[in-house]
């Protein structure tokens, strides 16, 4: 079960890993599917803001998070 602190140290290391592949980001926001009670895993999408503030919402449901970084990655 990843604890609150895990879920935002992926976060941040998600937003790093996309601001290094592209200088126009600017926030990454996971989206959390609170359903998954027993692992906390699970996400529902993934909000990119650009510094022009254009966004986009990768479509996430996925229960791993190699697969969302994968899927986000391919996003952008």
């Amino acid at each position: 079960m990843k604890t609150d602190n895990q879920r935002r140290e992926f976060e941040f290391a998600l937003e790093t890993v996309l601001k290094a592949a592209d200088s126009k980001i600017k926030t990454v926001k996971i989206n959390w599917d609170e359903r998954d009670m027993e692992f906390r895993e699970a996400a529902n999408t993934v909000t990119i803001t650009y510094k022009n503030d254009y966004e986009i919402k990768v479509n996430v449901a996925m229960d791993s998070w190699k697969a969302i970084i994968r899927d986000v990655l391919k996003q952008i």
